[in-house]
Order: structure tokens, then C-alpha cells, then sequence
């Protein structure tokens, strides 16, 4: 029997900052029978929770190793701002980064998924720290690419759209993420 593997796509998410966009999540794998009219669907059993893990071991003031199994690890500190040594990367700093970078893998991902050809990608980001109600957080993060691309404009102007609405690490922020972008 010939099967196809589909996606089912949720509209939106609640959470208990608002409903953002649209999102993956919960994402349903169904197989299709190919070979039998009408269309037969059947559930197929896949995870619903995947955990992503890291361990960290303090050093001494401010400073840490944070280790990635076996991919990465490095040391990292409280930044200057926070009486933190100069020199290391900060957690905040990561914070900013893993939005940054989510946005540029999940735009790639729906770039290829379009078929659309990207000659290349540079960007910058920023986050704002600021104290609200007495603590401080991140209010907002802008990040700004500058794409190329030989492909239609428009469509991938809709897909930073997407991406800004939908990136799984850009959801999760309680954080303002905006993607401001330069297409040629």
C-alpha cells in the first residue's frame, strides 16, 4: 500500500501572553492511503514534547562554561552593565542571539519550501532592556536583514511576515520581536 506522510498546520496559538499568528504547533503527522478512494486518514503517533538541553559549570564571580553535549561550549559572563567581567558573551546577549539566528533558519525554511532562490542573507539585531513595573526585561527586539534574492519580492515580504509571527524561538518571547527587511 502506497501512503503520503501530511502536515496539518494550526491556524494560531494561545498562550498566555495573546495569540500570536501562525504557528506549527501542535503539529499532526497523518498518513494518506494513496491507493484507496475517498482519502482514508489515520493519526500517526508522533512526539509531542522534545527537550532541548545544555549544562553549565560555574567558574567563579560572574563567569560560566556552558556546554552543548557534544557540539559546543564556551564561557560566558554577566555583562559589564551588570558588574560582569569584559570580554564574554552575556546571557542576554544569547537571548537577542537565539532570536536572531531562529529568525534567519525559519525564513530559510520557508524560502526553500517556496522554492524561492536567496542569493544572501546578512542582518543585525537589537534588544532593548528596560525596567518595566520595576523589573527589568527585554521590551522589544528588531532584527534587520538584508536580503538578495533573484525570486518574487513579494512573496518574500510575506514570508518575513510569517517568519515574524511565527518562528518557533520568536513565539516563545514574552518580547516585542520585529524583523525589519531590506529585499533587493
Amino acid at each position: 500500500m502506497l501512503f503520503l506522510l501530511a502536515d496539518i498546520w494550526a491556524p494560531y496559538k494561545q498562550t498566555r501572553f495573546g495569540v500570536r499568528g501562525y504557528m506549527p504547533h501542535p503539529k499532526q503527522r497523518f498518513l494518506i492511503d494513496l491507493h484507496n478512494y475517498p482519502i482514508t486518514w489515520r493519526l500517526r503517533p508522533m512526539e509531542t514534547k522534545i527537550i532541548f538541553s545544555n549544562t553549565l559549570e560555574w567558574n567563579s564571580g560572574y563567569q560560566a562554561t556552558i556546554s552543548f553535549g557534544d557540539k559546543a561550549s564556551f564561557e560566558f559572563a554577566t555583562p559589564p552593565e551588570f558588574r560582569g567581567p569584559e570580554g564574554f558573551v552575556s546571557p542576554e546577549e544569547l537571548f537577542v542571539a537565539s532570536a536572531h539566528a531562529c529568525a534567519l533558519t525559519t525564513f530559510i525554511a520557508k524560502t526553500k519550501k517556496a522554492g524561492i532562490n536567496i542569493i544572501s542573507y546578512e542582518s543585525s539585531a537589537e534588544g532593548t532592556l528596560e525596567k518595566v513595573e520595576g523589573q527589568m526585561m527585554f521590551t522589544t527586539i528588531v532584527v534587520k536583514p538584508r536580503i538578495k534574492t533573484d525570486g518574487d519580492k513579494e512573496t518574500v515580504k510575506e514570508i518575513v511576515a510569517q517568519v515574524e509571527k511565527g518562528a518557533l524561538v520568536l513565539y516563545s518571547m514574552k518580547t516585542d520581536v520585529t524583523i525589519d527587511a531590506v529585499i533587493e
